[in-house]
């Protein structure tokens, strides 16, 4: 059974008023779980920092460096990776602690076993200011819920809920040794693994909730440059809401499909 599948919750031991709240919800949902202990990559020293990460893999891809907070949020993923290798899990529901769950949360993992059989990694929640994400949906062998299997021809970005199997937690382990972008860059881009969307998506980030764990990129941006980033997600989030009332046709999802089925050979049905 789906539902019977492990499920972590990553957390700061100093977290206490997280750690509650996502009790009660797997507690209401009647949902076995169990922590692990976060890694603050604020509180990593220049040699522990040095010694799983390195700047020049980020320069020679012409991306900029990996924060302290963003190398403990990979390091605390792996180290769930690593341990489900270790004890030989086959699969295993992985929570940050800032997840907000869905009441549908349990009847979704019922997909699970349905996924296409060359799945590695699956969100159950992920970035995306549309209310319907442009992804291509998956026909499924067979499907007994009410959810879609889909993939996204953007990286999708957010490690908030998701399940992995063993291939996947191989792979993103494979990604540590030369790491030169956020975790999950890497674990929602479909070029780089196999990974499927849900939906309708069935966790978020709680908004009132800082992470402990993510980047906040208002910590290490000027005033100016903050005011500059505001206006513009602004008028983005203004023209997706008027585009989404009005129910009108999205040219940009179109050209990003097409750009995506010429780059992967896409055919967009189960595998």
């Amino acid at each position: 059974m789906a539902r019977q599948i492990p499920i972590i919750v990553i957390n700061l031991k100093k977290d206490a008023d997280k750690k509650n709240k996502i009790i009660q919800q797997l507690n209401d949902l009647n949902l076995e779980f169990s922590f692990f202990n976060a890694i603050y990559g604020d509180e990593l020293s220049p040699e522990e920092l040095n010694a799983v990460y390195s700047p020049r893999h980020s320069s020679e891809k012409g991306l900029r460096t990996v924060r302290r907070n963003e190398i403990g949020c990979a390091l605390s993923h792996f180290g769930v990776y690593k341990k489900m290798l270790d004890d030989n899990v086959d699969k295993i529901i992985i929570l940050e602690d800032d997840a907000i769950l869905d009441e549908n949360f349990v009847e979704a993992l019922d997909i699970i076993e349905h996924l296409p059989s060359n799945w590695e990694l699956f969100l159950l929640g992920y970035s995306s200011k549309r209310d319907i994400p442009c992804n291509f949906n998956i026909k499924l062998k067979s499907n007994p819920t009410m959810f879609n299997v889909g993939v996204s021809p953007i990286p999708r970005g957010c490690l908030h809920a998701y399940v992995i199997n063993q291939k996947g937690a191989k792979r993103m382990l494979s990604y540590k040794k030369s790491m030169y972008q956020p975790i999950d860059r890497y674990s929602g881009d479909y070029s780089l693994m196999n990974v499927y969307t849900l939906y309708p998506r069935v966790a978020k980030q709680d908004a009132d909730l800082e992470s402990s764990i993510g980047y906040d990129w208002m910590k290490d941006t000027g005033w100016k440059q903050q005011k500059i980033v505001k206006a513009i997600r602004g008028f983005n989030n203004n023209r997706r809401k008027k585009r989404q009332e009005s129910k009108s046709f999205s040219l940009s999802c179109l050209i990003r499909k097409i750009k995506f089925k010429i780059k992967h050979g896409f055919k967009g049905y189960y595998q």
